[in-house]
């Protein structure tokens, strides 16, 4: 409350571009919401919630959380949605750590697995010819994740 009376007297004061207290509020907000790094993450946002829409076993599928050391000690989270005994399977894995890591992991269904967040875009990052329980190395950028989906 007190830090919220605090930002209204400062709006009050100030009043940038001679906006009232409300209107300078929303103009606050959408300045940090569109500036390079906000149109980053609404961009993110917007295709995490495609692909959540396209895929439907990311939303209601099983889910299985890989608590192994090989990952949770590289500061890496690692789980996979999927229908069970269907090809529909999705591994995402998360890189909490500052520093970019490659693992082993070893997928249950074979085929190709495409890069949902920037497959299209990056060559290399779509994986082909995966066999199903044989190691494959996923590289994982430093405080970021990658999305696999069979295809």
């Amino acid at each position: 409350m007190l830090l919220t009376n605090r930002f209204n007297q400062h709006q009050r004061r100030t009043k940038p571009n001679g906006l009232d207290s409300e209107r300078s509020k929303a103009a606050i907000g959408q300045c940090y919401f569109y500036d390079d790094s906000g149109r980053a993450l609404l961009r993110l946002v917007r295709r995490l919630t495609r692909l959540r829409q396209k895929l439907p076993h990311v939303k209601t599928g099983e889910h299985w959380f890989f608590n192994e050391a090989r990952y949770t000690h590289q500061g890496l989270l690692l789980f996979a949605r999927y229908f069970p005994n269907t090809p529909a399977y999705t591994l995402i894995a998360l890189n909490f750590s500052g520093t970019e890591r490659s693992v082993p992991f070893w997928f249950p269904v074979g085929g190709n697995y495409r890069e949902e967040l920037h497959g299209d875009a990056t060559a290399g990052l779509n994986l082909t010819n995966v066999r199903a329980y044989q190691k494959t190395w996923l590289t994982i950028p430093s405080n970021y994740g990658r999305i696999f989906s069979h295809v």
